[in-house]
């Protein structure tokens, strides 16, 4: 019965794969969180995740923003440099829907399963560094923009930026190492 269905299953169009391994995955996700938060491990591994990120992008912001002659200082999640400056990371900027987001895609398109262990960390090193760019923008915008333009620069310019880069690198990976 199982190799009956695997059988049908590859003789499918990979359009109609990708589609039922995206809702499998979703099923999948959907019950680990349910039983995360149930357990209550969800908040602690949770904060811990954001913690990590939080100190590798800031991190690199901090490179970043010495390059530009500034003195930055992290202090947790806030970044401050020469009095002026200052960011702030919150769990909704650490880009974890973007990985996430990046990461399903590459697992459910049906492909050369080689190319997507060497893919999805470089496609991950992608988003943090890109993410880590979009810190250090927002930390220097107020210095040019009123606070109207700087949102609407976070809300619409720079989310459309990081998920063009997140499907791009996708269709990248797709059309040259799926095998499809």
């Amino acid at each position: 019965m199982i190799n009956a269905l695997m059988q049908r299953y590859r003789k499918l169009a990979t359009l109609d794969r990708f589609l039922i391994n995206g809702m499998l995955l979703f099923i999948i996700w959907f019950v680990f969180i349910t039983l995360e938060r149930e357990a209550g491990l969800y908040i602690q591994i949770r904060t811990a995740m954001d913690d990590f990120m939080s100190i590798i992008v800031l991190s690199i912001t901090k490179m970043e923003l010495r390059l530009f002659g500034w003195h930055p200082i992290i202090s947790g999640r806030i970044l401050t440099a020469d009095g002026v400056l200052a960011v702030k990371m919150i769990p909704a900027c650490m880009a974890w829907r973007l990985i996430y987001m990046f990461l399903g895609f590459i697992l459910i398109y049906p492909g050369n399963v080689k190319s997507k262990f060497w893919f999805i960390p470089l496609g991950i090193l992608v988003i943090i560094f890109l993410n880590s760019w979009r810190v250090t923008v927002f930390a220097l915008l107020p210095l040019q923009f009123d606070p109207h333009m700087v949102k609407i620069i976070h809300l619409y310019v720079m989310r459309g930026i990081m998920y063009f880069a997140v499907f791009g690198m996708w269709i990248w990976w797709v059309r040259k190492y799926s095998g499809n």
